[in-house]
Order: C-alpha cells, then sequence, then structure tokens
C-alpha cells in the first residue's frame, strides 16, 4: 500500500522536498514507520496521520498521509 510522508524541520532533507510517496506492507503501523524511513525515534516528537495524532499502534491504510514533526528546541 502507499502513503504519502511530509517531513518538517531537521528531517525534511531526508526525502526530496521533505515529502514522497513511499510503499509500505499491509499490517504497517505508525511505529514502523521511523525504521522504515531509518530515522532515530528520538528525533521524532510527533505523527499525525491526516490532521490527528496518532499513537504507535495505529494501523496504517492505503492513501494515509502522515506528517512527522521533530522536537523543537531554540531559545
Amino acid at each position: 500500500m502507499k502513503i504519502r510522508i511530509r517531513l518538517y524541520g531537521e528531517l525534511s532533507p531526508r526525502m526530496d522536498g521533505g515529502e514522497g510517496i513511499i510503499e509500505v506492507p499491509e499490517g504497517t503501523t505508525v511505529s514502523d514507520i521511523p525504521s522504515i524511513l531509518d530515522i532515530d525515534q528520538a528525533k521524532i516528537a510527533m505523527i499525525f496521520v491526516g490532521h490527528d495524532r496518532a499513537s504507535g499502534e495505529h494501523a496504517l491504510e492505503d492513501g494515509d498521509s502522515l506528517k512527522i514533526i521533530p522536537p523543537v528546541s531554540g531559545g
């Protein structure tokens, strides 16, 4: 199944233009995405599916759109 990924902040260089479509197997959950994208979980603050913050157990469906947000820092 295909899902759309949008990466923000320091994560955006990992995909051309900070977004793209990837193919994942049926049964993939939100918690599987960091390893699929080779992103350290500590570099992710939140993952949204559509407009809703998603738990790790959330099962993805074909056509889902994910937003991956890193922790924010500054001062």
